[in-house]
Parts: structure tokens; C-alpha cells; sequence
């Protein structure tokens, strides 16, 4: 999210500092909440509530060395997220695996992705009742494959996307190359759904003229007669190897 609001203001010709965009998305993005939400759901996981946790802080965290390096790790981790940076876990000095690896799985998970979207229209009889739905279905098909493909690789979501975050600080075209990659799957599966006018029968779409009725509801809708979503046009690389 940082880094698209930054390159969104450097289109724009706006240049905010790091320190004052930082706290813009922490005040206005919804960061700290969310943050406040996933607390409390750990502590309800684990039966404690959150006067429990500030005791224990309090009491251990001056003694403990270690507690004290994992609670400024997770302050960095915060930081570097909203500088558009991928975060590394406090503990983690080595990548869990290699460069050629994350590009294996995140081609993987990438195609899971795109497959359980696909999934989630077809079983919708190619029509989803509204935008929102829309959004929990992409969410949900995310992590599905996040979820299968990390069993597959036996690594957890943390390693995975910490090795991400040392291997980008380590080498300029790993990161150059790899951002190169998430941009090409982002506009991939814009692609899928994009506002359009019944006479273009692309894929699913938003569409722009509608009856009043299916207009208020924001419907999501594949193309006439089809039973899912057709899938994205082939990239100029994907040509060449054929």
C-alpha cells in the first residue's frame, strides 16, 4: 500500500517526506487499527486480554534482553512496511531460501491466484451480486493459495516473505526484477475485471450500462452465456515462448 500511494503522488508531482508519509498512513490508512484488530485476535487465540500483555511487557521487558530486541524488531518492521519496503522478521539474518526459490513460488502462487478466482466466478454461475463480493473473493482466493502453496514449499508466509525483504537489500536486481513481476501480475488480474460496456464481452467486468436494479448492486458480471472468468491475455513473454 505505501509504495502505491507514493508512486501515485510522484505521478502527480507530489513528493512527501518519508517521515510525514509514514504518518500520514499510519493516522489515515487504517494501519494502526488494523494492527489493534490482529492483537486482539492473537490474545483471544491465546485466552488473554490486552492489560495481561502490557503487565508482561512491563515486567519483562526491561529484563530480557531478547524480548526487547523483538519488540523494536516489530517497531522497524512497522517502519519499513510504510516506507514501501518488504519486512524482515527481527530474528531472521538469512534468507530461509533462495533467490530462485521465491521466484518458483511466487510464479506458483501467482497462478494458484489467478485459477481460484476463476474458481470462485465459475461457481457463482459467472456473476458476482456486488463489488464487494467481488473484493472478499479476490482476498480469499489470495490466501487459499498463499496457504497451499507455502505446504507445497514447506515454509511459512513469514520466511517466505522475509527472505523477500533480505534478498531485495542484498540485491538491487532481485528487487528490480522482482517488483517488475508483481507489477506485470497486478495488471494481469486488473485486466480480469474492468469497467466495460456489455458490447465488449471481454471477461468479468463492472459493468458501465445496467438495468437500474443490477446498477445499484455494483454487479460483477463474465460475459454472456459463460460460466467464469476468460482468461487474461497472454503477455508478450508468454508469446515468445510459443
Amino acid at each position: 500500500m505505501a509504495k502505491s500511494v507514493r508512486n501515485n503522488l510522484a505521478s502527480k508531482g507530489l513528493n512527501l517526506g518519508k517521515e510525514e508519509l509514514k504518518n500520514q498512513l499510519k493516522e489515515q490508512g487504517g494501519v494502526i487499527q488494523k494492527l489493534q484488530e490482529a492483537q486482539l485476535k492473537v490474545l483471544q487465540d491465546e485466552g488473554l486480554d490486552e492489560r495481561d500483555l502490557i503487565q508482561a511487557q512491563q515486567v519483562h521487558a526491561n529484563a530480557d534482553p531478547e524480548l526487547m530486541d523483538i519488540l523494536k524488531g516489530f517497531e522497524t518492521m512497522l517502519d519499513e512496511s510504510l516506507y514501501g519496503l518488504v519486512p524482515v522478521l527481527p530474528w531472521m539474518v538469512e534468507p530461509s531460501i533462495t533467490q530462485a526459490q521465491i521466484q518458483e513460488c511466487q510464479s506458483k502462487l501467482h497462478k494458484t491466484e489467478v485459477d481460484n478466482v476463476c474458481k470462485r466466478f465459475s461457481e457463482a454461475g459467472g456473476v458476482l451480486k456486488s463489488v464487494q463480493e467481488l473484493g472478499r473473493a479476490l482476498a480469499s482466493a489470495s490466501n487459499e493459495a498463499e496457504t497451499a502453496v507455502f505446504k507445497e514449499f514447506a515454509i511459512t508466509s513469514e520466511e517466505f516473505y522475509s527472505s523477500i525483504g533480505l534478498h531485495c537489500r542484498r540485491d538491487e536486481n532481485f528487487k528490480r526484477e522482482r517488483e517488475e513481476i508483481e507489477r506485470d501480475h497486478i495488471n494481469r488480474m486488473v485486466k480480469m475485471f474492468r469497467p466495460a460496456s456489455p458490447a465488449v464481452p471481454t471477461g468479468p467486468m463492472v459493468q458501465t450500462e445496467q438495468p437500474a436494479a443490477a446498477a445499484s448492486e455494483g454487479v460483477v458480471k463474465g460475459p454472456p452465456g459463460a460460466a467464469g472468468p476468460v482468461p487474461p491475455p497472454a503477455t508478450e513473454a508468454s508469446e515468445e515462448k510459443k
